[in-house]
C-alpha cells in the first residue's frame, strides 16, 4: 500500500500494469482483494501467481488460471445465483475463492495443484 500512497482511490488499471480484471476497482481495494480475498481464499502468497518485482508478468501459468477462475466466479454471481433468490436476511447470494478452496486446507473441497 505504501507504494501507491495517494493513488488508492484511482482505478486499478491506471495504477498497476497489465490489470485485466477489476480494472475500475480502486487500487487500494484491488490490493486488499488480492491479499485477503484471493490469497487467503486459496491459501497462497503473491509469489504463487506473480513474479516478485515484475507483478505485470504473465509468465506464471497459475496467474492465468486465477483470471479464468475469477471470470467463472463473476459469471456464477451475476447469472446463476440470482435465479435462487435472495439469501439469508435478503442479501444477494454470492460465492468467492474461499467458498470452494477453503484457504487451501488439504483434503477440503478443491485441491490446488
Amino acid at each position: 500500500m505504501a507504494t501507491i500512497a495517494g493513488r488508492e482511490n484511482e482505478p486499478a488499471a491506471s495504477v498497476f500494469k497489465n490489470v485485466q480484471l477489476m480494472k475500475t476497482v480502486p487500487a487500494g481495494q484491488f490490493l486488499t482483494a488480492m491479499d485477503q480475498g484471493i490469497g487467503r481464499g486459496l491459501g497462497r502468497g503473491c509469489n504463487d501467481c506473480h513474479v516478485a518485482g515484475d507483478w505485470a508478468s504473465d509468465s506464471v501459468a497459475r496467474k492465468n488460471t486465477a483470471r479464468t477462475m475469477m471470470g467463472i466466479v463473476n459469471d456464477i454471481n451475476r447469472t446463476l445465483l440470482p435465479r435462487m433468490g435472495p439469501g439469508r436476511g435478503g442479501a444477494p447470494r454470492t460465492i468467492q475463492c474461499l467458498t470452494c478452496h477453503r484457504g487451501g486446507q488439504a483434503g477440503r473441497n478443491v485441491a490446488i495443484p
